[in-house]
């Protein structure tokens, strides 16, 4: 069994992530993303079985590309405070990409956003609710005693200004 570091996983990973932001699953290709990835296109079959597959491992890989989940929370032994400063901080630095708004990561994310397929799912369940997960534990840390419908109000209202933020700053650019 090949391991999910491996190099051509990881170059078609890269490849279908470009091909499907760019077109959209429908639209993309999988002998241009083997091109793209220099794989033969068998290595679609033997490390995601199918096109729908390497679309979902694909955004899930968009959507995890450069995160740890140290970058998400900080160390638990931090304040609070400074727990969540560095959960607002990679939120809006990876998972929103300030810095690299063209990133073909946030277009195929934006896209799976407008459009959900079964990959919204997995990621869902893998990515986005685990991290809301760590944020409501460490509000739960900064407000002790918050009943659950206001702990709630609380998270979205960090990521609404999260988002709010982000493209506001999109705005400003022109």
């Amino acid at each position: 069994m090949v391991g999910p570091e491996d190099p051509t996983r990881m170059r078609l990973l890269d490849a279908a992530g470009a091909e499907f932001a760019a077109n959209g699953f429908d639209s993309a290709r999988i002998r241009k993303i083997c091109k793209r990835a220099g794989a033969n296109v068998s290595a679609v079959n033997y490390h995601f079985g199918d096109k729908s597959e390497l679309y979902t491992a694909a955004v899930l890989h968009a959507h995890k590309c450069g995160a740890t989940t140290d970058d998400d929370d900080g160390s638990t032994l931090a304040p609070p405070s400074e727990q969540l400063r560095c959960f607002i901080y990679h939120f809006l630095t990876r998972v929103l990409a300030v810095d690299d708004p063209d990133d073909w990561r946030r277009q195929l994310m934006l896209r799976e956003m407008l459009n959900p397929t079964k990959a919204f799912e997995a990621l869902l369940d893998e990515l986005i609710r685990p991290r809301f997960l760590r944020l409501q534990a460490i509000l739960r840390r900064l407000c002790p005693g918050v009943d659950d419908r206001k702990l709630d109000a609380l998270s979205f209202s960090v990521i609404g200004q999260c988002f709010h933020y982000r493209s506001a700053d999109r705005s400003s650019r022109g």
